[in-house]
């Protein structure tokens, strides 16, 4: 099953769940994985809450709460466009806040979040200077932002 369209073909929550986290135990998604982990060792402010856009099934929050004490008490909100993939997140971690939204238009007030994580989303926007905007307007003045591709020719 190909991983950008598990969303697509997967209706029910649970079943993307398993998909979604059988896909992330791949050797090439845990490297993606190690590869923020790392990213985020620089950060050394307490970071109170994390912006997970087009989040899935939120695969990185666990690692980032491990990768730096700045991270471990944050609190994560996932942001996707898909209600499976909010459904998967809600299941992955419960209680945690999320929002059924367009990346574009992010249903939160300016300056609203410490850090965001834009991990393998910015390839399928066709206005990455937009949704960098919209990102940079959620993020409070001095906060972080962590982006990924696969695709460094989208950018």
């Amino acid at each position: 099953m190909r991983a950008d369209v598990i969303y697509q073909q997967l209706t029910e929550a649970r079943d993307y769940l398993a998909a979604y986290n059988e896909l992330m135990k791949t050797p090439s998604n845990q490297l993606r994985i190690r590869a923020v982990v790392e990213s985020l060792a620089p950060i050394t402010m307490p970071v109170h809450r994390v912006l997970d856009v087009a989040s899935g099934g939120g695969a990185y929050v666990t690692p980032a709460r491990n990768a730096t004490p700045a991270l471990a008490h944050a609190k994560y909100f996932a942001v996707d466009r898909e209600s499976v993939c909010v459904g998967a997140y809600r299941m992955n971690h419960p209680g945690a806040p999320v929002a059924l939204a367009n990346a574009m238009t992010l249903p939160f007030a300016d300056a609203t979040f410490d850090a965001s994580f834009c991990l393998d989303i910015i390839e399928h926007l066709e206005d990455d200077d937009g949704f960098l905007r919209e990102v940079g307007r959620v993020l409070r003045p001095g906060g972080h932002i962590v982006l990924s591709t696969h695709n460094r020719r989208s950018i």
